[in-house]
Order: structure tokens, then C-alpha cells, then sequence
């Protein structure tokens, strides 16, 4: 085991130039090939890319260019959701991770809750009080690589 992080730097050299460099990810593997992403930067003086990491393994760039994923949980298209306490989503990034994320219901910011544990995201009909019958809620999801992803879906609520 290693007391202290140290600091690898690796060359621009060994990455081939088609490949975008914003949207690289340094990707670890500990010796159960137990995958984890690693934050790095990227030295303009040295013209290096810089990990700080405590422990040995593999590592390895991979390009990460695919979006979040935005799945619905309780909540489809055209549907009547008078009887939901709540909107519930599963969101998903298989590589970089989830950056930030926004929510808005009727193009009004609304707060949304993230159990990243269980990758799920909720919001709560309590927090704002609807007018009309017809809303549409939207969240967009942006992961450590900046690819973005935006959920959209109309639903029809009557308030109690």
C-alpha cells in the first residue's frame, strides 16, 4: 500500500491525435480489474495530462462521448399522475459520471433530489402549487465530460 497519492504524468504522445482530448477520462483497474474513473488534468506548461492517485494498477484513457442516460420511473407521456406524491427518474452514465443536472416543471426551475447510490432522481409535486391541467417537466443531465442529455415529458395533473 502507498502512504501518500503521487503524481503520474503522461504525454499527449501516446493518445492519438483524432481523438478529442476534452473528452477523455483516465479509467483505473485495481488488481480485481475493478474499474474507476480518475480525475486528471491537463499541464499547458508541461504539455502533460497529470493523476494524482495512492494506489498501483493499470491505467488507461478512454473517450467518453455518450451522454447521460434518462430513464422514467412512474411518469410516461399524456398520462394523468393526480394520484403521484412524486416524478421519479433513473439516471445513468456509464463512464466520466454525472456533473450537474437541472429540472424544470412548466419552465419554471423546480428542486429535484439525487440518490446517486440508487441513480435516482425524484421531485416532488408538494414544492410548487400547478395551475391548468396540462405541465411539462424537463430535466437535463450533464456528466464530467460535459455531454448532455434532456428529458422532456407532458403529463396532465389536477391539484387537490
Amino acid at each position: 500500500p502507498i502512504l501518500k497519492r503521487y503524481e503520474m504524468y503522461i504525454p499527449p504522445r501516446v493518445i492519438p491525435r483524432h481523438i478529442d482530448q476534452e473528452k477523455l477520462v483516465v479509467v483505473f483497474y485495481d488488481r480485481d480489474d475493478k474499474m474507476s474513473v480518475i480525475t486528471h488534468t491537463y499541464d499547458k506548461e508541461s504539455e502533460r495530462f497529470r493523476i494524482k492517485h495512492d494506489r498501483f494498477g493499470q491505467f488507461e484513457f478512454r473517450q467518453d462521448t455518450i451522454a447521460p442516460l434518462v430513464s422514467p420511473m412512474n411518469i410516461d407521456e399524456g398520462r394523468w399522475v393526480s394520484k403521484l406524491k412524486n416524478i421519479k427518474l433513473r439516471v445513468r452514465d456509464d463512464l466520466s459520471g454525472i456533473q450537474s443536472m437541472e429540472a424544470r416543471l412548466d419552465s419554471q426551475w423546480v428542486r429535484v433530489w439525487y440518490e446517486p447510490k440508487q441513480k435516482l432522481v425524484s421531485y416532488n409535486f408538494d414544492d410548487l402549487h400547478l395551475k391548468g391541467l396540462k405541465h411539462r417537466f424537463t430535466l437535463s443531465v450533464k456528466d464530467r465530460q460535459q455531454n448532455k442529455t434532456e428529458y422532456t415529458v407532458n403529463f396532465f395533473r389536477k391539484e387537490k
